[in-house]
């Protein structure tokens, strides 16, 4: 393997270097980072080196659910038509901050695990057969007011894996190491952040970049211990109808 943090072995797809699609929201858009090159998938480029081809596909705003009135939806962007297209090897999908807004997750969290899974299928089903790989959002240290920070912080690191049926690019637990969470609350800021608590700095894309490029170079996993399918998405049902209802039942937001 190569050394931590150096680039990866060329690897070759269809006969030319491995082409990653990175999908997300504004996190994976880069929004925060001082130029595009020092987005997650700018400093990601920089780590594989020239065996692949970073592309991004991050869309501001993007929500995994759909929202009536709304064009707010990944599914509903330019940039998931672009990523379709793009025929990847590899697919990294990081979504799911925005559904996290009172607005959306009081009215959606019912619907975020069989359209995230639905997603998920979308990309797995493309003719180049692009291994599909699952990120975390960040954690939120106090972000805007609007936002379910419990449902981020709390509820999304037990439901992601069920959804992906594997494990999924650990993003929190760089991010907890680095800027430790007190309790059940969020630290009052990270120096990996920007001001607003959500969107990462320089420093913060680059780790998402590493535990990206980690993700990447691991043999391939497979589903979840004793897990097929079906079970997962059971057991990501129930993680939303138990934990994420009760975010969305504690919250005041949910209330107006």
């Amino acid at each position: 393997p190569p050394p931590p943090g150096g680039p990866a072995a060329p690897r070759r797809g269809r006969g030319g270097p491995l082409r990653v699609a990175c999908v997300g929201d504004s996190i994976t858009f880069g929004l925060g980072s001082s130029s595009p090159e020092t987005s997650y998938p700018g400093q990601l480029q920089r780590l594989l080196g020239g065996g692949y081809i970073v592309l991004n596909f991050g869309e501001n705003g993007a929500t995994v659910t759909h929202s009536r009135g709304s064009n707010r939806s990944y599914w509903q962007s330019p940039r998931f038509e672009a990523s379709l297209a793009s025929h990847p090897d590899i697919v990294v999908i990081a979504l799911g901050t925005n559904d996290a807004a009172g607005g959306i997750w009081c009215r959606k969290y019912d619907e975020f695990v069989p359209v995230y899974a639905e997603l998920i299928q979308t990309y797995a089903a493309l003719t180049s057969k692009p291994r599909v790989y699952v990120a975390e959002p960040p954690p939120m240290y106090g972000g805007p007011s609007f936002f379910l920070t419990g449902v981020v912080n709390g509820v999304y690191p037990r439901l992601l894996p069920q959804i992906a049926c594997a494990p999924v690019v650990p993003i929190q637990r760089a991010f907890r190491e680095h800027c430790p969470l007190r309790g059940a609350g969020a630290q009052a800021s990270c120096d990996w952040l920007v001001a607003d608590g959500i969107h990462p700095n320089d420093a913060g894309y680059g780790a998402i970049a590493r535990a990206v490029q980690e993700a990447l170079l691991l043999p391939a996993g497979g589903p979840l211990p004793g897990s097929g399918p079906a079970e997962c998405l059971r057991a990501a049902r129930a993680v939303a109808a138990t934990l994420g209802r009760a975010e969305a039942a504690r919250s005041r937001l949910c209330a107006l």
